[in-house]
């Protein structure tokens, strides 16, 4: 049997309260939620996920710097219902 070792974290006490909250409601407790998502981890259940994320903030970036350089311009927004209309097309 595998020996096993000690992670800490350290986390915001409004996050730590509100996770615990769910996961109680999941019967789970912090450490098992954390045993699971590693699990996953490794096993490359969420490697998908991770860089659909990477990605999306990868090409927000590239957007961006384009936007300062010259190379593209993005639409600018001035009042609030301007650029909800816009996201929510």
């Amino acid at each position: 049997m595998p020996t096993t070792e000690n992670i800490e974290v350290q986390v915001d006490s409004v996050l730590k309260q509100e996770a615990e909250k769910k996961l109680h409601q999941l019967d789970l407790t912090p450490e098992e939620f954390t045993r699971f998502i590693l699990s996953r981890f490794v096993a490359g259940e969420l490697d998908d996920s991770l860089e659909i994320a990477n990605e999306e903030v990868l090409a927000s970036l590239q957007e961006v710097i384009d936007n300062a350089t010259g190379k593209r311009k993005l639409p600018a927004y001035h009042d609030f219902d301007s650029l909800n209309d816009a996201l929510l097309k």
